[in-house]
């Protein structure tokens, strides 16, 4: 078989047991107006023991991008993007979240940003909220947990969103991957953290759907909480120190009952997993020592 040219762009989806979601994010993908060749889709494989593997094999259809599927052992987010990263061989590495949807115009529009600007490094934009049944008020999104205060302004950013970022591999290669001890949350920002200093673009026009339609209040507090014990490990590993804010978790609470608002459950889930991830690593700690 004639081997396909490298692409210039790799898209990296890191999955785990979400068939259903992946399948749509896909086609997302496939719906593309960048001509095939110009990008590749790469589906990492975290153990999966679903249909993820039957799902990715259908996405790689004559006349489209190419769709590789790439089995791992289970061993979380962060080691699924390095595998990814080892894999792609586009030039810039655009990473996604399997329960993102592109619109059509995505990838050209990054690859003309980046393009147009040979000093960024890369480039990324927000999430939008796809909706479901777990409401929020007026004030809350359960879309994206940063970046809210600069998300409708096009600016220079510190860092990225890590479901929605493309990065030229050469930054990837001076930099180093991901820290595959932060499998909850924080491998992005940590990543962020060591490559400060290079020029990173945030555009509101590189937005991508967020879905919450498949997650209901106990996978929401799940979600939240797993993220949660992640942060005070990601933080020291930036070099700052980290404290747990439990006083927070009533007020978050309140506003959940009051404004019928899941944004409040996520955030108290995250700072209790915050609080445990805290007190699990000061055991660590202590443990070494002793």
């Amino acid at each position: 078989m004639t081997r396909r040219p490298d692409p210039e762009l790799s898209v990296l989806i890191c999955t785990w047991n979400r068939a259903a979601l992946l399948r749509d994010c896909l086609e997302s993908l496939l719906a593309q107006d960048l001509p095939a060749e110009r990008y590749e889709v790469l589906v990492i494989d975290d153990g999966s023991t679903d249909g993820t593997a039957e799902v990715a094999a259908a996405a790689d259809r004559p006349g489209g991008p190419a769709v590789r599927h790439l089995l791992q052992p289970h061993a979380g987010q962060p080691a699924a993007r390095n595998r990814g990263l080892a894999e792609a061989r586009g030039r810039i590495v655009h990473y996604l979240d399997d329960d993102e949807l592109a619109p059509p115009d995505l990838l050209r529009r990054v690859l003309a940003e980046l393009d147009a600007d040979p000093s960024l490094a890369g480039v990324g934009g927000p999430y939008r909220d796809r909706g479901g049944s777990l409401p929020t008020c007026r004030r809350c999104s359960l879309a994206d947990a940063g970046l809210s205060k600069d998300r409708d302004r096009r600016h220079l950013a510190d860092r990225l969103l890590g479901g929605n970022m493309a990065v030229r591999a050469e930054v990837f290669r001076q930099v180093g991957g991901f820290d595959p001890d932060l499998a909850g949350r924080g491998d992005d920002t940590e990543w962020f953290h060591r490559a400060r200093g290079r020029r990173f673009l945030f555009d509101p026009e590189l937005w991508v759907w967020h879905r919450r339609d498949q997650m209901g209040p106990a996978g929401l507090v799940r979600h939240g909480f797993v993220q949660g014990t992640a942060i005070p490990l990601s933080c020291v590993r930036q070099g700052r120190p980290y404290r747990p804010k439990p006083k927070r978790i009533p007020r978050y609470l309140l506003h959940a009952v009051r404004h019928r608002c899941a944004k409040g459950l996520w955030l108290a889930a995250r700072d209790l997993g915050c609080l445990v991830g805290w007190l699990r690593m000061r055991r660590s700690v202590a443990a070494s020592r002793a």
